[in-house]
């Protein structure tokens, strides 16, 4: 099969200047982030597809797009040289199927990055314009179902805001007048977790599963990469998670901050890093799930951007600040029911991310066919 490089066919545009921050929820047009799976919007699109947009921070990522969008700075945005839809989403389905090509890439010590100059030089399968068409329609009708079933998915989460609002009226003006006169810190203690690089004076220590922010998404856990840290058997004791603690990040782009879920028991033993916060409740009239939601509401969110610390579009919160959070406390009773539907929910969105996965590995082994039998018969 015959190569050519990235550079060959694309050309890179100069760096785009926005932050992430710079992203909305609700936008008419792409807002692109050095992510794999999450995109923005924007109302100002300041950019014209078709493009490939590569993240260059983090890990590894490739989007394509075909009309106005915007991007972050933490991006690599690359145009085709023929100026051709088909190059674009022939060679997005082409790095996806092959995306160790980019993640040797990355370099650095912490936060790693990748260079332009790496991406340049990427070698591509070359393939007659009919080829491409082809592959194309074929992998593109293949993802478009999966996307389908990620759009009942994210409806889920609509359902479930929806909800919420429905039972408790909107957080932010409290219509329905519930007490408002405890602070997070009343009903539940506040532990950040353990430090990695901190000093061991040759103490004993065995190595044990723990919380990254990676893993600590919004409502849910991402157990994949789950790294260990050796600790003391103090240290797991004071740090291990227990069924219902609520899982904080400490922060990260500002749309981050309350980001958090409920841990439920998914390992015998794990415990967690210092920039992730634990809040064990102790007040029986506060139930985990609701107050889960009412942290990651529009309450949670306005509260930590007036609270946070923010610095070149990274923004934390600290443990004084999220003990101030301001509560909302509806009947104990309203609470558990709240938590009963949103469990009815979330066993048929289980369902649903189940047969997902399967059609991913579906999908990647389709890919991997297509590349290797048709690119052989141009």
């Amino acid at each position: 099969m015959t190569t050519v490089s990235l550079g060959d066919l694309f050309e890179f545009a100069r760096n785009t200047k926005h932050p992430a921050s710079c992203g909305i929820a609700d936008g008419a047009y792409p807002f692109f982030l050095s992510s794999q799976d999450k995109v923005l919007t924007t109302n100002n699109p300041d950019i014209e597809g078709p493009a490939l947009i590569f993240g260059n921070g983090g890990s590894a990522s490739v989007h394509c797009v075909e009309g106005p969008f915007s991007a972050s700075n933490h991006c690599y945005i690359a145009f085709p040289k023929n100026r051709q839809v088909d190059e674009v989403r022939f060679y997005n389905h082409y790095l996806k199927s092959n995306i160790h090509l980019l993640e040797a890439g990355f370099k650095g010590v912490g936060l790693k990055n990748i260079s332009k100059s790496y991406l340049s030089s990427l070698p591509l399968l070359a393939a007659a314009d009919a080829t491409k068409r082809r592959v194309v329609a074929i992998l593109d009708k293949a993802e478009g179902i999966r996307r389908k079933r990620k759009q009942i998915i994210d409806l889920t989460d609509s359902l479930l805001n929806s909800l919420f609002l429905e039972m408790f009226g909107d957080p932010l003006t409290n219509p329905n007048g519930w007490p408002e006169v405890l602070k997070l810190g009343d009903i539940a203690e506040i532990v950040s977790g353990i430090t990695k690089g901190r000093k061991l004076n040759s103490q004993t220590t065995r190595g044990v599963p723990y919380l990254a922010v990676i893993n600590v998404q919004d409502r849910h856990l991402k157990l994949n990469p789950l790294k260990t840290i050796e600790a003391t058997e103090n240290e797991i004791k004071k740090y291990r998670l227990k069924e219902n603690d609520l899982l904080l990040t400490e922060g990260g782009d500002p749309d981050k901050l309350g980001r958090g879920t409920l841990w439920r028991n998914e390992l015998t033993e794990c415990i967690y890093q210092n920039h992730v916060f634990r809040v064990r409740i102790h007040d029986k009239n506060v139930n985990p799930v609701f107050l889960n939601s009412l942290i990651g509401s529009s309450r949670g969110k306005i509260y930590f951007l007036k609270s946070a610390k923010q610095t070149t579009g990274i923004a934390t919160i600290n443990k004084g600040q999220l003990e101030k959070f301001p509560l909302l406390l509806p009947p104990i009773t309203l609470q558990r029911q709240f938590e009963e539907v949103r469990k009815s929910i979330r066993t048929i969105e289980c369902k649903i991310k189940l047969t997902d996965e399967a059609d991913k590995d579906l999908f990647v082994s389709l890919s991997n066919h297509v590349f290797h039998r048709t690119m052989a018969c141009p």
